[in-house]
């Protein structure tokens, strides 16, 4: 070990462990789910043009995350065994900060689309989920640059305490997932009256945005969590955040192919607004 690391605070050297240890873990958890679901990938996602939008995004999701994994540890090599400068360690916070809401706000986009399409293209919801994504963001944006700049430094400054803020933005991102959910739910309820609630698309349009939700509620809880009891640890949502949308938009696309591509889906009578979708993601 650099012998730089010296001058660091004794109660960091656990913390440098963990925070390895969960860095590692969730890039092994990223590269498990790219290797199980690779037949998936080669069978509903390479095939499509070149034009298709969610094939680009499904790259994006799965390999840009990747990518991001392999440098964090690269940094990770550098930042726990050596003093970092102050202004370097904040640079890979706004980073690692940047790029994991572009991962969450990416995958967010495949469950909007899917409700903006199941609301046959409404200008209202479109409206209003743009207004709670904007928000989202915005609050990402203004907490990063109130709180990066004066976060305490020291030698090991990416166990820097998380700002109280996070909480705020935390409840804006569950209540983006609330409403996405809850409008898929009314949509759902609104189709069983005429009769479509139990064709297969309407059906996993329900339980992936709850199997969604429900890992968003996990996410966050467990952010909030780490940030108020194991402060200097708190930076590894960072690394689970990132594996786990990735992994989490990828099925959401692979979901959506595979059912468009059963046959049994050309014989259920479904509305208009079930047509769109197997269009925009065909």
């Amino acid at each position: 070990m650099n012998m730089n690391a010296v001058s660091s605070p004794p109660q960091f050297g656990w913390a440098a462990q963990i925070v390895r240890y969960h860095s590692i873990a969730s890039l092994i958890f990223l590269a498990w789910d790219i290797l199980v679901s690779l037949d998936d990938e080669v069978q509903y996602i390479w095939p499509k043009t070149r034009t298709a939008k969610f094939k680009w995004l499904y790259m994006v999701i799965r390999y840009g995350a990747l990518g991001q994994q392999l440098f964090n540890q690269f940094v990770l090599g550098y930042m726990l065994n050596n003093e970092t400068p102050p202004r370097i360690c904040r640079a890979w916070l706004l980073y690692a900060i940047s790029t994991t809401q572009a991962m969450s706000t990416a995958v967010e986009f495949i469950i909007i689309t899917r409700v903006y399409v199941l609301y046959n293209k409404s200008r209202l919801i479109a409206l209003l989920l743009f207004v709670l994504v904007a928000a989202e963001i915005s609050m990402m944006v203004i907490n990063s640059v109130h709180t990066v700049p004066i976060l305490q430094s020291s030698s090991r400054c990416i166990f820097a305490k998380p700002p109280r803020e996070i909480v705020y933005y935390s409840l804006t991102v569950l209540l983006t997932q609330s409403t996405l959910l809850a409008l898929t739910v009314i949509k759902h309820t609104v189709s069983r009256r005429m009769g479509l609630g139990r064709t297969p698309l309407v059906s996993q349009l329900i339980r992936d945005g709850t199997v969604f939700y429900g890992i968003m509620f996990v996410l966050i809880f467990t952010t909030v969590t780490f940030s108020k009891v194991d402060k200097q640890i708190s930076v590894v949502m960072f690394f689970w955040s990132t594996s786990v949308s990735s992994v989490s938009g990828c099925r959401l696309i692979v979901n959506m192919e595979r059912l468009s591509k059963n046959d049994d889906m050309q014989a259920d009578t479904i509305g208009q607004f079930t047509s769109n979708i197997e269009l925009e993601f065909l």
